[in-house]
């Protein structure tokens, strides 16, 4: 059977098919052959993906259909109990994940668009199921952001962070830089998860280095190298505009400036 859900209604049409599954699908997406092609041979296409999560108990991989991008996530069997719940008491994860994103987009806020959803039962209970939807082209996932590594931490107050033994700048036994250094863990997860791109994360400590990367979620520059001489030809601005050094002692109290304002 095929169910075909009425645009931004959230009701559902019905029209039977020849599907071993209940299957809803997005009525954008009804007409596509390749979709349902892919829908009659799921089980058998589903483990040729590439995977993109795999869970205790659901599994995700995306999928290239008519050269768009697409995820699928197959919900495997839940224990008894949850069978009945899902069954007879709530509606399965899968129907809310397909029935939310409508909700979502309908809101206004931008979320993957839901194309499908089959589910299998067996003996009136929700045995398998599957969710269709098309693939963000955000490479990150969401629970990533800010979600620092407590290891991290820990190994800076064990004293084996590499951050520790290798960096000559910072005494990892001192008191003083714990918070600074517990602050560069929460700095560094937020410049790999929103700043710096993947292509470059995956060369980082292997074919280049990215320096400071603690520093570049703040407004604040560190290990610069000042043309100074640059500076006191042509003067710079500093808050305000300064003008080239008229004598010595100017030139030296500036490079005093200078210095402080740098490191």
């Amino acid at each position: 059977m095929l169910t075909l859900p009425c645009k931004n209604s959230g009701k559902a049409q019905i029209r039977t098919y020849a599907y071993k599954m209940k299957v809803i699908v997005n009525p954008k997406y009804e007409n596509s052959r390749a979709l349902r092609d892919f829908i009659n041979n799921v089980d058998r296409r589903f483990p040729s993906g590439k995977l993109v999560q795999q869970g205790s108990r659901n599994t995700l991989r995306s999928f290239e259909i008519e050269g768009q991008g697409m995820v699928v996530k197959h919900f495997s069997t839940p224990n008894a109990f949850n069978r009945v719940v899902y069954s007879l008491f709530r509606k399965p994860k899968g129907v809310r994940a397909y029935e939310y994103a409508f909700r979502v987009r309908n809101a206004g806020f931008d979320t993957p668009e839901p194309i499908a959803y089959m589910e299998r039962r067996s003996f009136g209970l929700v045995s398998d199921a599957y969710f269709i939807s098309s693939q963000c082209p955000y490479s990150r996932r969401f629970y990533e952001f800010g979600n620092a590594d407590a290891k991290d931490i820990e190994d800076i107050f064990n004293q084996t962070s590499e951050e520790i033994r290798n960096n000559a700048t910072k005494a990892g036994d001192k008191l003083q830089t714990y918070r600074a250094m517990v602050a560069d863990v929460a700095c560094n997860n937020y410049a790999d998860t929103k700043i710096i791109p993947e292509r470059l994360l995956k060369k980082h400590k292997k074919t280049i280095y990215i320096h400071d990367k603690s520093y570049l979620p703040i407004p604040v520059f560190n290990c610069i190298n000042i043309n100074w001489q640059d500076m006191l030809d042509n003067g710079f601005k500093m808050v305000a505009k300064i003008e080239t050094p008229k004598s010595l002692s100017t030139a030296i109290a500036l490079l005093t400036q200078i210095v402080a304002h740098t490191s």
